[in-house]
């Protein structure tokens, strides 16, 4: 196959796979949109339901629990952000002084957080505060939040800023501004989602008591629109926030790219997280004993935080049969690895044929990229989706779940952005470059990430013989009046076994697929 016919498969794949994107998720967030600017009644539908202009943002702007939701967001992120922030510069400070092999381990085990479903770690958090006055104090929350948060994600940020700065002595051409580009790049990313919190943390943290503080948009949408079935608030709600994400992300974009121009982001990026450059040119960096301090304590935290509840006491309480564990649920578990799997197969080829096409030159090219970034920004569940799929006949199915997810828009810009950074550092290779590798370990981040997420689901699948794993947990807490932790380690043990199994393969690119979600 000569090269214009394989610009010619190219194109004719990448044109048909947006067309479905727009099907599956453009055509709900344009029904979104309308929603917004009517009286929308679910016996009517949209058609019949009547028109009413701004009405619905301006009431919205009106209310002043909104303002105050609106502060919120944006007050609970900015903790996050300078939290995690911090957080990442200490470890990675402290491990280009670590002996490369030790590095590779604490990394990992500073990672495993991130793989770990963030209502499995609100479980965590309330059974250490369970007892006292923190989870019911709405001056604490905040800090809470931004903490549970951090310890997640700070994985993330480390990766990215050690990667960045073990590079720097290895260019010809340095400057200050190499040893700030990764912190500016994970900055301006979360940015660009300042409106969007972590819904499985808030939804399992907060409480009545605690919402002059914790109540955040999402929340807020959520609970309008499906809660209170206020459809045309709750859109409004969402138009605000896809709009402000929109806005910051499309600036966020082209800042990046102008970074990206003026020195790469990152570089050896084939190599593992455990790969990073020898400790002797780590920016001038040599192994000493005083780098092993914050990056040894901060893993004895985690064992003692994380770990020993999730392990300790869920093996106890699995062992003691305390946990609650039955049929149900196991069924429920087998059912999710093979339809979660299946879907996450099936995206592989989908991404690489949106990737390829959005690196395509010209105008088609720009065109997807915009579109991928588009809805990245935009995207995300909302009510629009639920009408849209109830509208289907197909809610209380997992076949909402399967058009949901299938295809993976993140996956897909993340190896755009692999093919342009090869494409532009190994001119050799041409226009032939393989993404197969990157694609199915990008495949294996959106299967964890479908396992551990709660938000999806919860909106979807109202049955409870058909819901997934981590959120019979919730059921099962409810009635027997607390978290079940043996519960919580069966459905934690899945993702974080396939992180550690798969972990050389997953690179500070990969990791970009979980900046968005947090």
């Amino acid at each position: 196959m000569d090269k214009s016919e394989k610009n010619g498969v190219v194109t004719a794949a990448g044109v048909f796979i947006i067309l479905v994107l727009i099907i599956l998720q453009g055509v709900p967030l344009i029904n979104g949109i309308a929603v917004s600017f009517k009286e929308y009644n679910i016996m009517k539908g949209l058609a019949g339901s009547p028109f009413t202009g701004l009405e619905n943002i301006s009431r919205l702007f009106g209310n002043i629990h909104f303002r105050k939701v609106l502060f919120n967001t944006v007050r609970l992120n900015m903790l996050y952000l300078v939290t995690v922030l911090v957080l990442g510069c200490l470890l990675s400070v402290s491990l280009m002084a670590v002996h490369k092999k030790v590095r590779s381990i604490l990394l990992t085990i500073i990672l495993i957080p991130l793989f770990i479903p963030g209502g499995v770690l609100a479980h965590i958090c309330i059974s250490w505060f369970r007892g006292t006055d923190a989870l019911v104090s709405p001056r604490l929350f905040p800090f809470i939040y931004a903490f549970l948060s951090a310890v997640k994600n700070a994985g993330i940020p480390t990766v990215f800023i050690l990667k960045t700065w073990g590079t720097a002595k290895e260019r010809e051409e340095k400057s200050g501004f190499e040893m700030v580009m990764a912190p500016v790049a994970f900055v301006l990313i979360q940015i660009s989602s300042i409106l969007s919190t972590n819904m499985d943390i808030t939804a399992n943290l907060t409480n009545p008591l605690v919402y002059e503080t914790a109540d955040t948009l999402d929340n807020f949408t959520y609970r309008t629109g499906f809660m209170q079935m206020q459809a045309g608030t709750a859109q409004a709600a969402w138009l605000v926030q896809a709009v402000v994400h929109v806005i910051l992300g499309f600036a966020v974009y082209n800042i990046l790219r102008m970074i990206a121009r003026r020195k790469p982001l990152l570089k050896d990026s084939e190599k593992g997280i455990e790969q990073t450059s020898d400790p002797e040119t780590i920016s001038g960096f040599r192994t000493n004993p005083a780098g092993y301090v914050i990056p040894a304590l901060y893993s004895l935290f985690l064992a003692w935080f994380v770990f020993k509840p999730l392990l300790i006491d869920g093996f106890i309480s699995l062992f003691n049969g305390t946990s609650a564990v039955n049929p149900v649920f196991v069924i429920s578990y087998f059912r999710y690895v093979i339809l979660y799997g299946l879907i996450a197969l099936i995206g592989v080829p989908i991404s690489v044929a949106l990737a390829k096409s959005a690196a395509y030159p010209g105008a088609f090219g720009s065109f997807t990229r915009v579109i991928l970034v588009f809805f990245v920004l935009a995207g995300g569940m909302g009510m629009h989706q639920y009408l849209f799929y109830k509208s289907l006949g197909i809610v209380n199915t997992v076949f909402s779940l399967i058009l949901y997810y299938l295809v993976p828009v993140a996956n897909s810009l993340v190896l755009a952005v692999i093919i342009a950074f090869r494409r532009e550092n190994g001119p050799e290779t041409g226009g032939d470059i393989s993404v197969w590798k990157p694609a199915f370990v990008l495949a294996l981040i959106n299967f964890i990430v479908m396992w551990n997420s709660e938000q999806v689901p919860l909106i979807f699948i109202a049955r409870q013989e058909l819901m997934p794993p981590v959120l019979m947990t919730r059921t099962i807490s409810q009635s027997l009046g607390g978290a079940v932790i043996g519960v919580d380690l069966l459905i934690t043990l899945l993702p974080v076994v396939l992180f550690v199994i798969f972990r050389k393969f997953i690179t500070e690119w990969v990791l970009l697929s979980f900046i968005k979600s947090k």
